[in-house]
């Protein structure tokens, strides 16, 4: 709490000094290549910080970016990311532009080594705070008071209401402001980064050899997510999942998704999915499900759940009275690399899917070599 204070009287005297006004929200008046200037500079202030540091302070040729996936990156919630191959740092310039200088700041200290997002964080701070760029120190403020403040509300609300009322109207406006803007994006965005996490791969011309992609319907967000993806004209295979009603079918089929998929067999939707000429595959765990999906027409059928249904096993005994059918299955539901080898080796599968790949952890951690290692591990599995 008492460094919280001190904090809220170092931004407010920051605030009025470059604003004027304690009723002004802060702007950001710099460009954004102007920032990135100004951020390699203070690069330098850390070799005379920490003298001792493992941290590579050379960094002769700036390397940091607008994305032009913005839009996509804000809706799995991404403020930015380094390029694991390249080393290049891409920015969403989606976000609020009081926002984008510690984002540049934080994604530059990956850039010198630092692989936490804690460290990053941290670093990005220090970088910030001692610049000689008088809005990169406020920028550096502003994150640490809102972290403090964060940090207080969870501990003790009364105390947090009292140092709310202290901060600069200004301040608190540009704060509203910026929860505002992520509100706008706020969804279940999980379901959507573990499918499309290689999308930043191949957006950087990296291929780990993943083909093909599943986006489940179940917000907004993730419609406006597979739209915004297809129209990229990347060489993908980009399929939609969850697909539980006509409206839905309707929608895949107008964005142009190269394929559907539902965790059941429900006839209006195959129905309607055979009258647009959208390849569907309807999810299946009883013999009864098979019968239902080939009477109208399917061939090429979702086993799932995979494993919670009783694994390879059941479905050997599942499936012995209709090989004759020639139908073929798609695994997922409880699919990770110790029982991956018993889909892929029956002649009846045709393809797996699952999240043990890009785990939520790797995602948040922002870990794109772990993950393209595993895809690539994975495809090795496969074809051997």
């Amino acid at each position: 709490v008492d460094f919280t204070k001190k904090l809220i009287d170092k931004i407010n005297k920051k605030h009025i000094e470059l604003f004027l006004n304690r009723t002004l929200k802060p702007v950001n008046n710099y460009s954004f290549s102007e920032n990135v200037k100004i951020s390699t500079k203070n690069i330098q202030n850390l070799e005379t910080l920490f003298e001792d540091s493992i941290i590579s302070y050379k960094y002769k040729y700036p390397s940091v970016k607008k994305s032009l996936f913005s839009l996509p990156l804000t809706y799995m919630g991404f403020s930015g990311y380094i390029n694991p191959f390249t080393n290049e740092a891409n920015i969403n310039y989606n976000i609020p532009a009081s926002s984008q200088v510690f984002v540049i700041n934080h994604e530059i200290a990956h850039q010198l080594g630092i692989a936490s997002e804690k460290d990053a964080n941290f670093i990005s701070f220090v970088m910030l705070v001692n610049s000689d760029n008088e809005y990169h120190k406020y920028c550096g403020l502003s994150y640490a008071l809102r972290l403090c403040l964060s940090e207080v509300s969870k501990i003790d609300m009364d105390q947090y209401k009292k140092l709310i009322g202290q901060v600069n109207e200004g301040i608190i406006q540009d704060y509203i402001d910026i929860n505002k803007f992520w509100k706008k994006y706020d969804g279940n965005i999980e379901s959507i980064s573990k499918k499309t996490y290689d999308i930043y791969l191949k957006q950087n011309n990296i291929d780990s050899g993943i083909k093909n992609y599943e986006i489940a319907l179940r917000t907004n967000k993730s419609r406006k997510s597979a739209d915004i993806i297809l129209k990229k004209g990347l060489d993908i295979n980009l399929g939609l999942g969850t697909v539980l009603t006509i409206d839905d079918v309707n929608f895949a089929a107008d964005i142009g998704a190269n394929f559907a998929l539902a965790p059941g067999t429900n006839k209006t939707v195959i129905d309607e999915a055979n009258r647009l000429n959208l390849p569907f595959f309807p999810g299946v765990c009883t013999p009864s499900d098979i019968e239902k999906a080939n009477e109208l027409g399917c061939s090429v059928l979702k086993f799932f759940p995979a494993e919670p249904c009783g694994g390879i096993n059941y479905f050997k005994s599942m499936i012995s009275p209709y090989t004759h059918l020639g139908l073929r299955f798609i695994s997922l539901g409880g699919i990770n690399l110790d029982n991956i080898s018993n889909y892929i080796e029956n002649q009846h599968f045709i393809g797996v899917g699952g999240s043990w790949i890009a785990e939520k952890k790797l995602i948040e951690n922002s870990d794109w070599n772990e993950i393209s290692k595993r895809a690539k591990d994975t495809l090795d599995l496969i074809k051997s």
